[in-house]
């Protein structure tokens, strides 16, 4: 059993994607109008995180607590369109207009905790979540405060049969994240997926399915300004079926010597690892994916 602890500081420079730079205009709705901003800035955000990680012979657990401070965060905004006249996009004043700004301060505590526990080897169960309380302020710019909390959890179990059987059953939940002026609808999935390995492992087929008890998930997005709400629900695709099919092949024995040779003052168990590392490096993998999908969509 051993256990560690970290404590360490980064700097992240972000830079905006193209769907927040791209100025083109999206005015499928002349009532909803939309375009990105090129004269955004990068983001430069600051954060300290606390680690703590335990390992053992049958499970691990680790555990983070961090701090996140960004001084010119990027954020979506919607306004009501009020454009000068002599401006282009007047014709659309009156309607909703959204784009992306550097609107000020965003600050971020987060807790994440995962674990792992393997009582016996034909048996695995995991477990991994988190806790963030976000704060945003755009006084300046939009005069809005927004502050609240939100949460995902994910977890899986895999049970290893006999004759290389094994069985996956995994499920998620994420709540509303923090926005400053949004609000959308939580998230969730589970799943269950089925393998078997053929002709000595080199062969692995499995059968998956996504979401297999609800054909489409309900979407709402509620975004709040000065003088207006905004509703707006959508009805998403969520039932889904795959068919994996992948074959291993390579010639390793000649490899597997020369990494023998290279560790014989290792440990039994370094001597392994080291081993496994050369067979997954080397070893060339080819894999055909069939997806079986319900295509409909309902608007």
């Amino acid at each position: 059993m051993s256990s560690q602890l970290r404590l360490g500081y980064n700097m992240r420079i972000q830079r905006p994607g193209i769907w927040y730079l791209n100025p083109y205009l999206n005015n499928i709705d002349p009532q909803r109008i939309s375009q990105g901003n090129p004269n955004l800035d990068s983001e430069k955000s600051n954060n300290v995180n606390f680690n703590f990680s335990k390992f053992a012979q049958k499970f691990s657990i680790n555990a983070s607590l961090s701090y996140t401070f960004v001084n010119n965060a990027i954020e979506r905004y919607t306004i009501i369109a009020n454009f000068p006249e002599s401006d282009p996009l007047s014709q659309y004043n009156g309607a909703s207009y959204s784009t992306y700004g550097n609107m000020g301060k965003r600050q971020q505590v987060g807790l994440f905790l995962y674990g792992s526990w393997n009582p016996v080897p034909l048996f695995r169960i995991y477990m991994n979540g988190g806790l963030d309380y976000t704060n945003i302020d755009s006084k300046k710019a939009l005069g809005l405060t927004k502050d609240g909390v939100a949460g995902r959890i994910f977890a899986g179990t895999q049970f290893n049969l006999p004759k290389d059987f094994r069985i996956n059953l995994h499920g998620g939940y994420f709540s509303p994240w923090i926005q400053l002026q949004g609000k959308q609808s939580p998230f969730y999935f589970a799943g269950l997926n089925i393998s078997k390995d053929f002709l000595k492992k080199k062969l692995s087929v499995s059968l998956g399915a996504q979401n297999p008890f609800w054909k489409t998930m309900k979407m709402e997005s509620t975004t709040t300004g000065e003088g207006f709400v905004d509703r707006s629900t959508t009805w998403r695709h969520a039932r889904e079926f795959r068919l994996s099919i992948s074959y291993r092949f390579g010639t390793m024995k000649g490899q597997i010597k020369k990494v023998r040779r290279g560790i014989s003052m290792m440990t039994p168990k370094a001597e392994e690892k080291a081993i496994q590392v050369v067979e997954n490096k080397e070893c060339k993998q080819l894999s055909y994916i069939y997806e079986i999908s319900n295509k409909e969509v309902v608007s």
